[in-house]
């Protein structure tokens, strides 16, 4: 996993899929960022690296929405591989991390 900030933009590239065999690495990560870069005022999770997030990894991003909402930044996913996004559709939360919502076919 990678972070950066650009402008005030705090910037996270995961490296691969988010699950429970990894998670607990990548929240440690995310959080000691946060802790460091504490002038961004939004933070983006690319997720072009992950074609899976099982229920632990999705517990992370929804830990990390509501972490980011106690700081009062904005949080957005970019580049959710399909069946990531189809997830976070289905279960309603595209819309809270920035993504559009799939229509179901």
């Amino acid at each position: 996993m990678h972070a950066s900030l650009h402008d005030s933009s705090l910037l996270f590239t995961v490296a691969g899929d988010l699950l429970s065999t990894n998670v607990a690495t990548v929240r440690a990560d995310l959080l000691t960022a946060l802790d460091r870069h504490t002038s961004a005022t939004s933070v983006v999770v690319n997720l072009s690296a992950a074609r899976t997030v099982d229920s632990q990894g999705l517990n992370l991003l929804i830990s990390l929405l509501r972490e980011c909402e106690r700081r009062k930044l904005e949080l957005r996913i970019t580049e959710p591989q399909s069946q990531v996004h189809r997830l976070l559709s289905y279960l309603n939360l595209a819309s809270r991390f920035g993504l559009p919502a799939l229509v179901a076919s």
